[in-house]
């Protein structure tokens, strides 16, 4: 599995051994949610979303949730 930013020239790597690093999705949700209407709506979800998982993950780390909690 490769964990990458969206750089075009991992373009080539097949979709099923590559993942989006979710720092540079969260960059991405960040720019979407400054849009205007409901462009920035989404955006505003997406970031929820985001900090959510990072959440999760933070808590995961620090052995405060186990994997059958999630």
């Amino acid at each position: 599995m490769l964990v990458t930013d969206d750089f075009g020239g991992y373009n080539d790597v097949p979709r099923h051994r590559r993942r989006l690093c979710w720092a540079h999705l969260l960059r991405h949700f960040i720019g979407i949610d400054e849009r205007h209407g409901n462009a920035g709506a989404v955006g505003r979800k997406l970031d929820f979303i985001a900090l959510i998982v990072f959440s999760a993950r933070h808590r995961f780390d620090a052995g405060l949730i186990d994997d059958s909690s999630m």
